[in-house]
């Protein structure tokens, strides 16, 4: 059976999941999962007289509850999930399912601003490392879904997340847990966020961050925290030094808040470093 045999293959039958949930008896473990940095949704028109393509970045949450009675084992029920972007709603429910130790798949009937699409993860994806929250539901969650196939768009969904801290810590007492708070240490229960940046108005020095750019915790970017022409407006670098020193700093916050992987960061700082920002030009010639 070739690759494609077996997708169609897998379709029908978690689709046939999808329709007879009714029949199976609900267990009572239940989680919400929250949406972490660099989820998103990328919309391409291949199709166009002239191909274009967008990102935008995502945050929300979903409810995932373990079914218990299933015929398809390691079978978790997705709903209520509400993800936002910048001009952009997205809501639906689904399942995801363990294959094996290492292995998952993920489908989604979702609603786009009023478009339904479903999502499909596809071929069996790999399971993000870390021990799980119990043996149905995972503590951290990474996955790519697609659709659109048959239409002139694709979508590309990632998502990223991780359970809920049952304690539901609140350290500003906002009323928001601390695990999906985007202002954790300041009272802010609006959670309004401009930019969509996942760092809340409350909190953000940066208020217009570029769509889709990595944010430190203070919700400005690289480029913004350590503009090419000067720590401030009017200034210049001392030197290329000063400059890789401001870079690596803003990349370790990054880092430290989980925005980014050693590896990327270590990218960027190579890529800055070669960048020519803070060099001194002693002399212009006219």
């Amino acid at each position: 059976m070739d690759g494609g045999s077996k997708l169609r293959r897998w379709r029908v039958g978690f689709l046939g999941v999808l329709v007879g949930l009714s029949a199976f008896p609900i267990g009572a473990l239940a989680l919400r999962y929250e949406v972490l940095p660099d989820s998103s949704l990328t919309v391409a028109c291949t199709k166009c007289s002239k191909p274009t393509s967008f990102t935008v970045r995502l945050r929300g949450n979903w409810e995932m509850v373990s079914l218990i009675g299933s015929e398809a084992p390691g079978l978790v029920a997705i709903s209520s999930m509400e993800l936002r972007g910048r001009e952009m709603v997205i809501e639906g429910n689904g399942f995801w399912q363990r294959l094996g130790l290492q292995r998952q798949a993920m489908v989604l009937d979702l609603v786009i601003n009023e478009q339904r699409l479903r999502f499909t993860s596809g071929r069996r994806q790999r399971m993000p490392s870390g021990p799980p929250v119990d043996e149905a539901l995972p503590a951290q969650l990474s996955i790519v879904l697609s659709a659109g196939a048959s239409t002139d768009r694709t979508y590309i969904l990632v998502l990223h997340a991780r359970a809920v801290d049952p304690t539901g810590n609140d350290s500003d007492d906002d009323g928001v847990p601390d695990v999906s708070d985007n202002c954790p240490q300041t009272r802010n229960p609006d959670q309004v966020d401009a930019d969509a940046d996942s760092v809340g108005d409350a909190c953000d020095r940066c208020l217009n961050s570029p769509t889709a750019a990595e944010v430190g915790p203070t919700g400005c970017s690289l480029e913004q925290s350590c503009p090419c022409a000067g720590p401030r407006e009017g200034e210049v670098w001392a030197s290329p030094r000063e400059y890789g020193r401001c870079v690596a700093r803003a990349l370790r916050q990054m880092q430290r808040a989980g925005k980014l992987t050693p590896e990327q960061a270590r990218t960027r700082l190579k890529r800055a470093l070669r960048s020519g920002c803070g060099r001194v030009v002693l002399a212009r010639v006219s």
